[in-house]
């Protein structure tokens, strides 16, 4: 069982389950994809990974190297709204993300 403050959110991208937590964080976040297909893993050469932007567009942490667990880790970015971008075998989806 993992234990933290915030929030967990849960999204599916095609018959993949993907769960980040905690939102809000306090810089240390979790992504969560089961299932990760093999279209997905970088060898395969389909782009997936995870990417988290401010609100004026600018890069803040980008990684395409998905697992099960990929850590994220945002301790250096300012406090703030940030959107973060997981792509996993081609599909995307945007999650908001608030970090205290």
């Amino acid at each position: 069982m993992d234990v933290f403050n915030g929030q967990t959110f849960e999204d599916v991208i095609d018959k993949t389950d993907i769960t980040i937590y905690p939102n809000p964080t306090k810089g240390q976040m979790v992504v969560k994809v089961e299932k990760l297909p093999s279209a997905a893993r970088p060898a395969e050469g389909v782009k997936s990974g995870i990417q988290l932007f401010d609100l004026q567009g600018r890069l803040v942490f980008e990684t395409f190297k998905l697992s099960t667990y990929t850590n994220v880790d945002i301790t250096h970015a300012g406090a703030g709204t940030y959107v973060m971008r997981i792509s996993v075998g081609g599909k995307t989806t945007e999650w908001k993300v608030v970090k205290n």
